[in-house]
């Protein structure tokens, strides 16, 4: 919130000829502060790798599966506002929300753009650039809290950023200062987001709310705002001391949660068995941008289409090349999984597919 507070009032000082209003500077403002509320539980972990796996098992409903963190913190906000009886305009409160969630906002985006306002939505989240204050703001957190030293200073590009043709651009002499951006990123995910410990109690956290899903019904909490609420990172501890009913609804599942609790508390985490480094020509058919070519997906060809329909900027499909890999993987372990039963005569829980994880 102070960094984008920060960056408009650095524009409209500079540039008063883009009549920035303080109504507008209030809503950037708001944007930023209020943009991630509506993340689940361990935030990216819920919405990246719990929903893709239950959707992937067929244990959801039809809200789940299409759930999107930007859809949830717009609703948030609408209530937000209603329910604690906070004055506000529905015009600040569409901008509010159409500077979080653009692609279904398309009526306020466009409005903007047409009033050559369109640079207010690269500030929170930019999706054309990739240059914003969220990932200042997480650079600075991130770090000082891991204890990882960077050296990208955000306060040189707020200082030389401009408008110009309706977006935020930067002089040639912050290119260094771009780079260090980017590699600082780059940094974080190689030794913290993507660390193999990291990974590991990401992916058994998934896990214990995919087992405890049917007996605490974790999908059906994210159909409306209020009962999403109840959902908080405190969930792992709900599911540690649920009470075990016999014969109740999901109680195998919850067992096994509960299991994998006590390994992550006894640090007896997964194991990394292998890296799978991506390559230019693994990415490229997975790449919104060749969707029109021979060398592109169906998938991802329908994916670009329903994005520009929206006026968003379409991403590379990750999760399908990980889905790609573990179907491959999957066949290899089953096969030895066969062979050593045989040779052992040892019975073992069925390996499935979406029991592989990659990263």
């Amino acid at each position: 919130m102070h960094l984008s507070n920060k960056f408009i009032k650095q524009l409209k000082s500079g540039q008063p000829e883009l009549f920035i209003t303080d109504d507008e500077v209030f809503c950037v403002t708001a944007a930023c502060l209020l943009h991630d509320i509506g993340h689940g539980p361990f935030s990216h972990v819920f919405d990246n790798e719990f929903i893709p796996s239950v959707t992937a098992m067929g244990i959801h409903n039809n809200e789940g599966s299409r759930f999107r963190h930007e859809d949830m913190s717009v609703a948030l906000i609408a209530d937000l506002f209603k329910t604690n009886n906070i004055e506000m305009d529905d015009e600040k409160i569409q901008l509010i929300q159409a500077l979080i969630s653009p692609s279904t906002h398309q009526a306020v985006y466009q409005q903007y753009k047409a009033k050559k306002k369109g640079f207010l939505f690269e500030i929170v989240a930019n999706e054309t650039t990739g240059i914003d204050v969220d990932k200042w703001d997480y650079f600075l957190r991130d770090s000082r809290n891991t204890g990882i030293g960077i050296s990208f200073k955000y306060e040189r590009l707020m200082k030389h950023a401009r408008v110009i043709d309706d977006m935020i651009c930067w002089q040639e002499k912050t290119a260094f200062e771009l780079y260090t951006m980017f590699r600082t990123r780059y940094e974080l995910f190689k030794r913290v987001y993507s660390h193999k410990a990291s990974k590991a109690i990401e992916y058994m956290i998934c896990d214990i709310l995919t087992y405890a899903n049917e007996a605490l019904e974790i999908i059906a909490k994210t159909k409306d705002p209020h009962s999403f609420l109840r959902l908080t990172d405190h969930i792992i501890s709900e599911i540690e001391f649920a009470d075990i009913i016999e014969g109740g609804k999901g109680m195998k599942g919850l067992l096994k949660a509960k299991e994998l609790i006590r390994r992550v508390h006894k640090r007896e985490l997964y194991k990394c068995c292998g890296y799978l480094l991506l390559s230019a020509e693994i990415v490229a058919p997975f790449n919104p941008s060749n969707a029109n070519t021979s060398e592109s997906t169906p998938s991802t060809a329908t994916n670009e289409k329903k994005e520009d329909e929206h006026g968003s900027h379409a991403k590379i499909e990750y999760h399908a090349i990980e889905r790609l890999w573990c179907s491959d993987l999957y066949e290899i372990f089953k096969e030895q999984e066969s062979n050593k039963n045989k040779d052992n005569m040892i019975e073992r829980e069925e390996l499935k597919v979406h029991d592989m994880k990659v990263q």
